[in-house]
């Protein structure tokens, strides 16, 4: 995809994702001024037992709601993410410490995965890669 706070906890000591409330850690609107859009809705989904969580942002853009998805993920799932992606995937310098893009064949939608060495995976879907990377960037700063 946030009933505790992240900016009073070091992410390093985040122990169960379930209760991160991603929405709350990225507002919307500062993702829509990242594209050029109007925040539409939000929606913050956690799943008992998974060790993620999400936000899905439906964000005006040119007249038209576009779905863009940002998760948060334990450090430590970023090799397993790169490994389970299918080629090819794309680096992409100056978002993170490392980060790459993938776009799935059927959906178009590209997938941008980021790393904060040792503190949080980071990953963003959207449409358009120039917009998963702005939403990426925007997001990043905020954890």
């Amino acid at each position: 995809m946030l009933n505790i706070v992240l900016a009073a906890l070091a992410l390093t000591q985040v122990s169960s994702f379930e209760s991160v409330d991603v929405c709350q850690k990225v507002p919307g609107a500062t993702l829509a001024a990242a594209v050029g859009g109007r925040l539409v809705d939000q929606r913050s989904i956690n799943v008992k037992g998974l060790d993620a969580a999400r936000c899905v942002y439906g964000i005006e853009i040119d007249g038209s709601r576009r779905a863009f998805v940002v998760w948060a993920n334990p450090a430590g799932d970023f090799d397993g993410l790169r490994a389970a992606s299918t080629p090819p995937l794309t680096e992409v310098p100056g978002v993170v410490d490392e980060a790459f893009t993938v776009t799935d064949p059927e959906t178009r939608r590209v997938q941008l995965t980021g790393w904060i060495r040792g503190k949080l995976t980071v990953q963003v879907s959207g449409e358009r890669a120039a917009w998963v990377i702005a939403i990426a960037k925007t997001a990043l700063s905020r954890f």
